[in-house]
């Protein structure tokens, strides 16, 4: 997410060996966009995503309900994002 800069000398990545090697695109998506996106999520979407994750994951007893409503609107929004983008 988001696009490398000349100070970022520890990843750089030749997008196109990426992209000829592995025959893929790579998508620049930027982490606003990602933003908006968890924003735009409700509280029902987010009720809907933590009965989600307690019929199929099990969370450490010290995992607050906070934490897992803040992981339920980051998980709906990735899933946007990725149907946005055809990922």
């Amino acid at each position: 997410m988001g696009h490398y800069y000349g100070g970022m000398l520890d990843i750089a990545t030749d997008l196109t060996q990426v992209s000829i090697t592995f025959g893929c695109q790579v998508e620049h998506i930027e982490v606003d966009e990602l933003s908006a996106l968890r924003t735009a999520v409700n509280s029902s979407e987010i009720a809907d995503r933590i009965a989600d994750f307690k019929d199929q994951l099990e969370s450490q007893p010290d995992c607050t309900e906070e934490e897992l409503a803040r992981a339920a609107r980051t998980s709906v929004a990735l899933d946007r994002l990725a149907e946005l983008h055809d990922l």
